[in-house]
């Protein structure tokens, strides 16, 4: 609401944006930023609404997921991401959801595709929007709760590797969540990883020839952020 008073201020009264007499004519520059301002109103207006819409599906899969119907949590998830594919909540506790379901490959495509975003955190996305500003659905990089979504996004997807028999990327994830870890929780992450060594030693990877590289399914966001770009530029012109 505070939005569309503010567009509606800058519609109305031109003063607050020029300090000139409403009802003046004014300079084509001034127009134009006039417009600028608006425009970029309007498109924080629109990813607020979105991002609202977004936490309101991730709680209901939250709730569906602490109720163990996961096929329920995976839906609402899903619904999250085909609003927004860079919202980390939702890639990150969907492939919770299929880790009870034993979906692994599907587990770890998510984590991958998390990470990815997690690790561009900072980066300017679709829209000028920066990844993990106040406007994003990416947590700010430095912040606990990006600590919090790398820690247990790494230890998802270890478990999902160890599945697959991927024994050396499970270890890497392992070895990279540990020192993001609060203390008086890092055990059970360096009990996991002397568990994971032990396996690796005995059987080495098992890995089908079929299987994905975890750093393609990571540049797949560079291939995402493209695509909402050009998504947000042909909205723009169709407005």
């Amino acid at each position: 609401r505070d939005y569309e008073e503010a567009i509606s201020i800058l519609l109305l009264d031109q003063q607050v944006l020029t300090g000139a007499p409403a009802g003046m004519q004014l300079p084509p520059e001034q127009v134009e930023r006039a417009k600028q301002q608006i425009r970029a109103l309007h498109d924080d207006l629109r990813r607020i609404r979105a991002l609202a819409e977004c936490a309101q599906l991730k709680e209901a899969g939250d709730a569906a997921l602490r109720r163990k119907d996961v096929d329920q949590a995976v839906e609402c998830y899903g619904k999250v991401l085909a609003l927004d594919p860079s919202f980390v909540a939702a890639l990150s506790n969907r492939a919770a959801a299929r880790l009870m379901n034993g979906e692994w490959k599907a587990c770890q495509r998510d984590c991958s595709l998390a990470l990815g975003h997690l690790r561009a955190s900072g980066t300017a996305a679709a829209g000028g929007v920066s990844r993990g500003s106040a406007l994003g659905s990416v947590p700010k990089r430095g912040s606990t709760r990006h600590t919090g979504f790398m820690v247990k996004t790494l230890a998802r997807r270890s478990l999902a590797y160890c599945k697959l028999g991927k024994f050396s990327k499970a270890i890497q994830d392992l070895e990279e969540a540990i020192p993001l870890e609060d203390a008086d929780k890092v055990g059970k992450l360096t009990s996991d990883l002397e568990r994971v060594r032990a396996q690796f030693e005995e059987m080495g990877d098992v890995v089908g020839e079929e299987e994905e590289e975890v750093e393609e399914e990571e540049q797949e966001v560079v291939g995402e952020e493209e695509s909402e770009k050009m998504l947000d530029e042909n909205s723009r012109s169709n407005n």
